[in-house]
């Protein structure tokens, strides 16, 4: 009875087809991260879905199947037993890695220190703002939308007894944001001002909230400044405006007068010369309470200006989240904040940067190589580059990128962060599976001149 459940299980058909089950499923994942333009999708729908692991499950039931069906062993068995367990033991290690491994990125601006590692996976976050508005964790939970999203009846959290529901879910999406009006107290005004002459024409939307109560606009030969009316005139050209009596008020100071040279309340629709360069202000739209309403438009593909993007609903109210960003929301006796973002985990030591080096092809803008000079304690100094890791505590710190400002200059070094717990399996298992083949072919060999010998004795 044992004989006849090994024997399918140890047979040529079952290796050959999970040979091509994980050909088949590689070659997906390969041609589907190929047209998203993007790995972690990739490896969420593809990688890591049921077929590959029911792929590498078969592969190891026939691994220990055919060994088992050889049993008892012999001496001429023992390269197909350790190339057998040399495979076992390596997947073991990737299942560890896998696991319990970190593979993550942390970003340090120069000056600064990182001590935190941004995982590629997502969670959601609810706090709540007690009376002395310090915000409390309600909860917490790790998400896989892409491949599990809730349905419209789920919901991720109860808040004061109403539920907070996912709606809809786009991996691949592009943020668009509007100004509206709204009926909320607690919203901030906004406008939307259109400053021109004969040279030139500008429209914008500015907006003040109770947390970032001014906004200012630099536009060259004049700043325009939004707030409640608390701003203070140093120098320039600066057009003042504020909400006042339902209307907006306005102050015109100039920079050859050192002051004030203009004040009153317009509506929208109205003009005011403001005195130089012929620059007329319209007011274009006026609203005393405001919010941004941000959606997002779902696209096909990975892009820079894409990012994965979820609607909630909350007590007939719907909000949009992008990745890594946040949304506050108000029920009768509370504040809270919901935010959508990648998991982070504590790396358990400070890295302080303390500069960053960049080498640039000669006449080119374009880096040839770059380099981090950190600060480490119980390590000292240390610079990281990409052929030049630093290693402390378990973790491998290797130089990923950069980012820049305008002008070139790089503001901030980006690092990867890797914590192979498997490795040493895997490196295990490599070498009892190379001792397995080299054994097969040079006792093969050992066997038949032995025996060409002892034929011709």
């Amino acid at each position: 009875m044992f004989k006849k459940i090994i024997k399918p299980l140890a047979s040529i058909k079952l290796a050959v087809f999970v040979i091509l089950l994980i050909a088949g499923v590689s070659a997906v994942g390969t041609f589907y991260e190929s047209m998203v333009g993007e790995a972690y999708a990739a490896q969420k729908v593809v990688y890591k879905s049921v077929y590959m692991y029911l792929a590498i499950f078969l592969l190891c039931v026939n691994l220990i199947a055919v060994m088992i069906d050889r049993w008892p062993w012999k001496v001429r068995h023992t390269g197909f037993v350790c190339a057998h367990i040399g495979i076992l033991i390596t997947l073991f290690g990737a299942w560890i890695t896998q696991e319990f491994g970190v593979d993550g990125s942390v970003a340090i601006e120069v000056g600064d220190k990182g001590s935190m590692v941004v995982l590629p996976d997502r969670q959601i976050s609810l706090y709540a703002f007690d009376e002395n508005m310090v915000p409390k964790v309600i909860g917490q939970k790790p998400t896989d939308f892409i491949v599990d999203l809730p349905s419209s009846d789920q919901a991720l959290f109860q808040i004061e007894g109403k539920p907070l529901r996912v709606k809809q879910y786009f991996h691949f999406a592009e943020r668009d944001e509007k100004i509206v009006a709204s009926e909320n107290k607690n919203d901030g005004p906004a406008i939307r001002f259109l400053l021109s002459n004969d040279n030139v024409s500008v429209s914008e939307w500015m907006f003040a909230s109770k947390s970032n109560q001014q906004q200012k606009l630099e536009l060259g030969p004049a700043t325009v400044v939004w707030d409640y009316g608390e701003y203070k005139y140093s120098s320039g050209n600066v057009i003042h405006l504020f909400p006042k009596e339902g209307k907006v008020a306005y102050r015109v100071y100039s920079k050859k007068k050192k002051g004030l040279s203009l004040e009153g309340l317009t509506e929208a629709g109205s003009m005011v010369a403001t005195g130089w360069m012929g620059l007329e202000l319209r007011l274009l739209n006026f609203y005393p309470h405001s919010r941004r309403r941000v959606t997002y438009v779902e696209k096909e593909r990975f892009s820079k200006a894409t990012q994965s993007a979820v609607q909630f609903e909350y007590d007939g109210e719907e909000y949009w989240l992008g990745l890594n960003s946040i949304v506050r929301f108000f029920s009768k006796s509370k504040a809270y904040v919901l935010s959508y973002g990648q998991v982070q985990i504590p790396l358990g030591f400070n890295v302080y940067l303390k500069k960053f080096n960049v080498g640039r092809y000669q006449g080119t803008k374009r880096a040839s190589s770059y380099a981090s000079d950190v600060f480490v304690k119980d390590l000292g100094f240390s610079t990281i580059s990409m052929n030049n890791p630093l290693k402390h505590n378990g973790f491998t710190l290797y130089q990923a990128s950069f980012s820049e400002n305008e002008s070139g200059q790089p503001t901030a070094s980006v690092l990867s962060v890797n914590k192979d717990p498997g490795r040493w399996w895997k490196y295990l298992g490599c070498l009892i599976m190379v001792f397995g083949i080299c054994h097969l072919f040079f006792y093969k060999k050992w066997i038949g001149k032995r025996k060409k010998g002892v034929r011709a004795s």
